[in-house]
């Protein structure tokens, strides 16, 4: 995975060729982003080529870990199932925070990077 985490705290996580979410890797990932945020954050999660993302995992995601996940873009891309796995995901689980998908890159990021403006101007955000 190839992370990069911005100035505004928005962290870019970009998921490599095949990947398959279980709920340990999905807490390992979650545990990762923590060590590098040290607090709230907007993620934007490029999961277009992530193979599968099982029930728990899924529900493992919708958590906002204490708070410290503000919102959530998701880059889904345009075929697959990954799709239908964000409508599964979207239907089966509480999520309290704002959450968009998007097709490409640059769309998530000016989403996340106004999103985060947004949260620092309501006091979320240092």
């Amino acid at each position: 995975m190839t992370i990069h985490f911005y100035a505004d705290r928005v962290l870019h996580a970009v998921f490599e060729e095949g990947v398959v979410l279980d709920v340990e890797t999905s807490r390992l990932i979650r545990a990762r982003f923590a060590e590098i945020t040290r607090g709230p954050y907007v993620i934007v999660g490029d999961m277009r080529h992530v193979a599968f993302i099982d029930r728990e995992a899924r529900a493992e995601l919708a958590g906002d870990h204490g708070g410290s996940l503000l919102a959530t873009a998701t880059i889904l891309g345009t075929g697959g199932v990954l799709p239908f796995l964000a409508r599964r995901w979207i239907a089966e689980n509480v999520i309290e925070r704002p959450v968009e998908f998007f097709e490409d890159t640059p769309a998530a990021l000016a989403w996340a990077h106004a999103k985060a403006a947004e949260l620092r101007e309501a006091g979320r955000l240092p």
